[in-house]
């Protein structure tokens, strides 16, 4: 991105006051509606009507209305947009969102700027990228969204995930990028559990009981904080991370075992299933669950947590084995099912 970034500075501390901000108000039809009052000027869209019913209305409803009303962005889009010019990217691990679209120029948004009453936005920037005008917006949490092109208008609305999903889980492949973890003869840690974790995704992905939140479906390597912060802001059920195990005095330490967080009695529980369901689909050496209060994302996790050791890469056997899809595939059978177990623990399970 060679052009000079544009801050957009509107979405801020103002964005509390009704005189300062765009109001988008849905009608019972679902239209939204957008009044504006910046500087002298003022722009004012279909159902402007409602502002007066807006301002009269008992306080209840008013703070209800409001609520509703952060959740909402609207961005004016040039003239004869379609919506197969328009990409919408979002990065959960990051809290960002990104939207491209296609054969613009970004000085439409000079004049028709991004604005709204939405408080889920910690910061928004446009730019100019080749042949595409791009916005990237920084949110403040966790979201799903919901977006349409009404009145050429980009409406998107920001969605808490557990008002998509009943069940929430977040899956961490264990390492990435420039730091690979424990290694062998060029078998690397952030491989091996990343394969893993595909496997596992494709389990997932043929469950429509359980929402997946991944920290890393790539060579990519989030911050510690910013794979436990997932988990966290997503409140999920539960939080797993894949890793491999290596011992350097010995080649003899093989089989599997789980670390969890010593405070919390739900973590231990669920270490123990991990510990048990995946030495089971391996038929490893079940090594039992141990403190893990000193690792990161463990001590900081705000959630039910257990990391996983799967295997030892030190040990001439499992260094075999793990190196198979065979045997990964074997592992992302017995996490899916640790899962399962887990809710099934917690008194949840679903008809086949």
């Amino acid at each position: 991105m060679k052009d000079e970034q544009v801050r957009m500075l509107t979405i801020a501390s103002s964005v509390l006051s009704l005189v300062a901000i765009i109001i988008f108000l849905a009608s019972s039809k679902g239209e939204f509606v957008n009044i504006s009052a910046q500087a002298s000027t003022t722009n004012t869209y279909v159902g402007a009507d409602l502002y007066e019913q807006f301002e009269t209305m008992a306080n209840e409803k008013r703070a209800e209305l409001e609520e509703e009303l952060k959740k909402y962005l609207r961005i004016k889009l040039p003239e004869n947009t379609k919506e197969s010019d328009i990409d919408i990217q979002v990065s959960y691990i990051k809290q960002t969102m990104n939207i491209r679209m296609k054969n613009k120029d970004r000085s439409f948004m000079k004049t028709n700027p991004t604005v709204g009453s939405c408080n889920h936005i910690a910061d928004l920037n446009y730019y100019q990228d080749k042949q595409e005008a791009c916005i990237d917006i920084q949110l403040d949490s966790v979201y799903e969204y919901e977006s349409s092109i009404q009145d050429n208008q980009l409406v998107i609305k920001f969605v808490d995930p557990h008002d998509m999903y009943d069940h929430i889980i977040v899956l961490d492949a264990g390492h990435g990028g420039g730091h690979p973890g424990t290694n062998r003869n060029n078998v690397l840690e952030k491989d091996i559990t990343l394969h893993i974790v595909e496997y596992a995704k494709e389990l997932f992905d043929d469950d429509e009981n359980i929402k997946v939140y991944y920290t890393r479906l790539d060579d990519s390597n989030p911050t510690f904080d910013e794979r436990v912060q997932l988990a966290n802001k997503l409140k999920a059920d539960y939080f797993l991370s894949v890793h491999i195990n290596s011992n350097e005095q010995s080649r003899e330490p093989s089989g599997t075992e789980v670390l969890y967080y010593t405070s919390d009695n739900r973590s231990k529980n669920f270490a123990q299933i991990c510990a048990d369901e995946e030495s089971k689909a391996l038929n490893s050496r079940n090594r039992g669950i141990t403190t893990g209060d000193t690792i990161y994302i463990i001590h900081n996790s705000k959630v039910p947590v257990a990391l996983i050791e799967v295997g030892f890469l030190s040990n001439n056997n499992e260094f075999g084995l793990l190196c198979t899809k065979s045997y990964q595939k074997k592992a992302a059978q017995g996490i899916y099912q640790a899962i399962l177990s887990a809710y099934e623990e917690d008194g949840i399970t679903w008809k086949e």
